[in-house]
């Protein structure tokens, strides 16, 4: 069964290389992009992923506000969240986690590295 995927990130570039990363885990997902917070929790509430990806640097409505929202909407609540950004430290982490997210990724280095990683906690 294919996984649904929706990654919130203001970074176009970002998700050229997220697009990469999933195929390289060879394993077939739907992924959709949201440029802000705002639009992301639009399409969360057309969607209902499987996954929902939020970077924590983003105007106007920040990843872990955006996580808030998220959790406390009876609709969405229950979808899986995972901070994904070049800003996770162990503060943004335990916050995050504390709030409802189910992982926390450092934005890796190379593809590689995120296919790795994004295997190991969607799949």
């Amino acid at each position: 069964m294919n996984k649904t995927i929706l990654l919130i990130d203001d970074d176009e570039e970002e998700w050229l290389i997220f697009t990469e990363a999933l195929k390289e885990t060879g394993i077939l997902v739907k992924c959709f992009f949201a440029v802000s917070a705002e639009e992301g929790i639009k399409m969360l509430h057309r969607l209902l992923p499987d996954f929902v990806l939020v970077d924590i640097n983003m105007p106007a409505v920040d990843g872990i506000k955006c996580l808030d929202i998220i959790k406390r909407d009876k609709n969405l609540h229950k979808i899986p969240v995972i901070i994904y950004s070049t800003g996770i430290n162990d503060s943004v982490s335990s916050e995050a986690l504390k709030k409802g997210a189910v992982a926390c990724i450092k934005k890796e280095g190379s593809i590689k590295q995120l296919a790795a990683k994004l295997k190991e906690i969607l799949f």
